[in-house]
């Protein structure tokens, strides 16, 4: 009887893991569908590709990175533009948040405020597996914060003419936008990368105890 409950655990572990594996599989065909399609024409904006590096970076290092931080750090600096195209301001689309002192300086900021509520959302982060099971303390949010806004500038850096990531000086030594499907590319499998470990982190304890049973 339980020869036979054994292989039964272990035929719906088998089962569960070839599933697992045609996810992935199938996940990837569709990311170099989409990247196929991307090279041809890129006419999305930029902004929701910063997730891709944030996902592919942040939950593979959860354990010394604070990952909804990083998240919010890699896209937060686009409030610049968005605020120019809905008010209307006669600022630049990337003005001084798109370079690595004030990208710092935001990232900072959003390090000490993340921290602030961590207490509050923590319960949170952990149902949806994005932190390790240690609190991280106020400096890990601040490094954590800085270079996720230093990761984008730079990746935003060879796309557009008007930023100047060294400001106070006013060239832009890393504009190349023959590197722009590279940047886009580069990203989305990143994305892929961050999406395949966030499903491991739910099925992998689940493969695992079925199969040590």
């Amino acid at each position: 009887m339980n020869d036979a409950k054994t292989r039964k655990i272990r035929y719906e572990g088998s089962i569960s893991e070839c599933f697992f594996k045609c996810y992935i599989a199938s996940s990837l065909f569709a990311c170099t569908r989409f990247i196929y399609k991307l090279k041809k024409k890129i006419s999305m904006p930029f902004t929701p590709f910063h997730f891709g590096p944030a996902l592919g970076f942040g939950l593979p290092l959860r354990k010394y990175l604070h990952v909804p931080t990083f998240l919010v750090a890699n896209v937060i600096v686009d409030i610049e533009p968005l605020l120019v195209l809905v008010l209307g301001l006669n600022y630049p689309l990337h003005g001084y948040l798109h370079t690595f002192i004030f990208a710092s300086l935001t990232g900072l900021a959003l390090g000490y405020v993340m921290f602030s509520f961590d207490r509050f959302l923590f319960p949170i982060y952990k149902v949806f597996r994005l932190v390790s099971e240690v609190n991280q303390n106020i400096r890990t949010f601040m490094v954590t914060g800085v270079l996720g806004a230093l990761f984008h500038v730079l990746l935003d850096s060879p796309l557009y003419r008007d930023i100047k990531p060294l400001y106070p000086f006013t060239h832009n030594p890393f504009y190349n936008p023959t590197l722009t499907s590279d940047v886009y590319t580069f990203c989305v499998w990143m994305g892929v990368i961050g999406i395949i470990y966030y499903i491991g982190l739910f099925f992998y304890p689940i493969l695992n105890k079925q199969s040590s049973s």
